[in-house]
């Protein structure tokens, strides 16, 4: 029988296939970028490949782009159709229940005023964790990474501005992997899984949801979710 407890598979850490595919991933969707703190705080932490590992994200891309390039396409749209996207919708957030949700439920006054300062907010977090994290000298197992993937993807979708309801698949996914390892984490997967449904409820069937409320219950779990995963890690 599967034991959270006992599963502590090796690492096989293949390094060159992890950017490969993470670069297929980022071809597919931007917001396969909410991912990449976790190549960053491994490359920092264990220092045992080269940073040019990193051109291989771009290298899959262009790759993934000749099918498009053979019917006319530039195939370095593969990378300028995200800067266009950036900036796009001049909203905090586009109906994901984050914070900004909670200091502007229109999401329109502080745009201007705090899309820059939310990035670096959101940027800080992250590394104030990495950092806390690298100074405890974690044992990085596998079930680890899934917690820390799940922490900085779940940062992300709540502290960026113009963030879609679909941006927190990622958190969501890994909310659920968290709570087969650890059987405390089920509550806040449960509560981080029916607040993304809520959320494309609204916007599929126009479901009258308070959103704020949703907000809430969001940045509560992920509160929750940090106090009962970053002791796990550093034990």
């Amino acid at each position: 029988m599967f034991s959270p407890a006992s599963w502590k598979p090796k690492i096989k850490e293949k390094y060159i296939h992890a950017f490969i595919l993470f670069g297929f991933a980022f071809a597919f969707k931007l917001h396969a970028a909410f991912a990449l703190p976790i190549y960053l705080f491994v490359y920092f932490y264990k220092k045992n490949f080269s940073i040019l590992h990193f051109l291989f994200i771009s290298l899959t891309m262009l790759v993934s782009a000749i099918p498009a390039a053979l019917f006319g396409r530039n195939i370095f749209e593969v990378f300028s159709i995200y800067f266009e996207q950036v900036g796009q919708y001049k909203l905090m957030s586009l109906n994901y229940p984050n914070i900004w949700y909670i200091l502007d439920p229109s999401g329109t006054n502080s745009y201007e005023s705090l899309k820059s300062a939310s990035i670096y907010l959101t940027i800080a977090i992250i590394l104030v964790i990495f950092i806390y994290l690298i100074k405890n000298k974690i044992n990085l197992t596998l079930d680890k990474i899934v917690y820390i993937l799940f922490i900085s993807s779940y940062t992300c979708v709540l502290f960026l501005p113009e963030m879609h309801e679909r941006y927190g698949y990622l958190p969501e996914v890994f909310s659920i992997l968290s709570a087969v390892l650890n059987k405390k984490m089920i509550l806040p997967a449960i509560l981080i899984n029916s607040v993304g449904f809520a959320a494309y409820g609204k916007y599929l069937y126009g479901s009258d949801i308070d959103i704020t409320i949703l907000s809430f219950l969001n940045v509560f779990a992920y509160i929750y979710s940090l106090k009962i995963l970053i002791p796990k890690i550093i034990l």
